[in-house]
């Protein structure tokens, strides 16, 4: 027999059983979000470090006072990375690095005004991105001097190797994990409930099967108890009162099917059941009025 879908009481089991989906939440955000730390934090990759130096370009003006062309971010940050660039910061550094070794540390940036100059240098070694950043204001003021384009060159502020800011984002795995956490713990309670054939409302019962429910004791010459296993179906005499004695949410709506097809062939009826280990609670929430008056009904 199939069993009808009841809106309202599978919203009422679902609130009653929130807890289990916040405990889904908090697990799905623990699992994702450690996890995530772990492998980004704990045991990823060293930082990279970072040393900068700014700067200010003061362009020349032709004899009729028309000032050079600026020189764009693209244009610095392939200079500095040029032989003509790193040859001399190797020669300072007294050839400590070579000229490919710089070149994969460094990198220029013009962000807003086109005269300031950001030039950086990053590896994972701190000691050698300090002792590089110390040397590349000497090698700008070398390099821009044989700019036609430069007039001028200053060196505005020079800051040694820090901790490079890296794209970990460990709230946002943990906001990531209890959102799913929530998502899959609402979808697994909701395909149990939908799948459940347990008998909780009495009411719900009688329309379903036709047959009389209580919450007490009833007394007949044949009782069957049916929990969660198959009971043994007694032979049946004409005169005998069936009653069953149904275990509430124990997932027998199948065995109750049975038992009832098996009385059945006996040419006997059902007289009444009982529901045993009723969820009182659950019972009372769903005959509960609401306390709101509907809008949409007079």
């Amino acid at each position: 027999m199939d069993k009808p879908f009841n809106l309202k009481l599978f919203t009422i089991r679902l609130v009653f059983n929130f807890y289990k989906v916040i405990i889904g939440t908090v697990v799905g955000a623990l699992l994702i979000g450690v996890c995530y730390y772990l492998v980004n934090v704990t045991f990823g990759d060293a930082p990279d470090y970072e040393g900068r130096v700014i700067a200010h370009e003061e362009y020349r003006v032709d004899e009729y006072g028309n000032q050079s062309d600026y020189i764009n971010d693209y244009t610095w940050n392939e200079w500095v990375r040029t032989d003509s660039f790193t040859d001399i910061l190797s020669d300072s550094l007294d050839g400590k690095y070579s000229s490919d070794e710089l070149k994969t540390m460094l990198s220029a940036d013009v962000p807003a005004d086109l005269r300031t100059v950001y030039v950086y240098v990053t590896g994972k070694d701190a000691g050698a991105v300090t002792e590089v950043t110390k040397k590349v204001p000497d090698a700008l003021l070398s390099f821009s001097s044989e700019l036609y384009e430069v007039a001028d060159t200053k060196i505005m502020d020079v800051k040694e190797a820090t901790v490079k800011n890296r794209d970990v984002r460990v709230a946002n795995a943990f906001l990531l994990g209890a959102v799913l956490g929530f998502i899959i713990s609402i979808l697994i309670m909701a395909g149990l409930y939908i799948l459940d054939d347990s008998v909780y409302i009495p009411l719900l019962f009688e329309e379903e099967y036709g047959i009389g429910m209580t919450l007490e004791g009833m007394e007949g010459t044949k009782i069957i108890e049916i929990d969660k296993s198959i009971p043994e179906i007694p032979d049946i005499e004409s005169d005998e009162a069936v009653i069953l004695k149904i275990t509430s949410g124990a997932h027998n709506g199948k065995i109750i099917d049975y038992v009832v097809n098996e009385v059945e062939k006996q040419g006997m009826e059902v007289s009444g059941t009982v529901l045993m280990n009723p969820d009182m609670k659950l019972i009372k929430a769903y005959f509960a009025t609401s306390k709101f008056p509907n809008p949409f009904m007079k």
